[in-house]
């Protein structure tokens, strides 16, 4: 639980920030380097594909992982963050609807799905402290808890 909530608070963070230009110059301008950037989806699934996977059968962990999502999905604004959000939110529907015979767990979970969906269609949210520190996170981001 606790990898999930600092996960969720590294994604939190990316999802405020611009993905850097793939161009490098030196000072005087001439273009030295073409990188290519990590972005938003691919970090996420490297975040959450293996936890996603190895907990569809954990009530728990399912949960969990969707609370991080709709954390995440109240700071998105760019639509492939958001497509990315959405991929993991209907691959834990199948999962959870394979797994889960259990009609009131289900039913929580789906609810959590709805409301992730929500919160990637209102604005998204900023830090709540323009002056913070870049390590401060916003106040709703999971930090792990007790334990973290």
């Amino acid at each position: 639980m606790n990898s999930i909530d600092r996960l969720g608070a590294a994604m939190c963070r990316l999802a405020l920030r611009e993905i850097p230009s793939a161009f490098r110059n030196d000072a005087d301008g001439n273009l030295r380097v073409i990188a290519r950037p990590c972005e938003f989806p691919e970090v996420l699934g490297a975040a959450f594909n293996q936890i996603r996977q190895c907990g569809a059968t954990s009530g728990a962990a399912t949960l969990r992982l969707l609370e991080a999502l709709s954390t995440i999905a109240a700071r998105v604004s760019r639509d492939e963050d958001k497509q990315a959000i959405e991929e993991h939110l209907q691959l834990i529907d199948k999962a959870s609807r394979k797994y889960f015979g259990d009609e009131a767990a289900l039913d929580v979970i789906l609810k959590q799905i709805e409301r992730t969906r929500q919160r990637m269609t209102s604005e998204p949210e900023e830090a709540q402290d323009d002056e913070r520190e870049e390590s401060d996170e916003p106040d709703d981001v999971p930090t792990g808890g007790a334990n973290g």
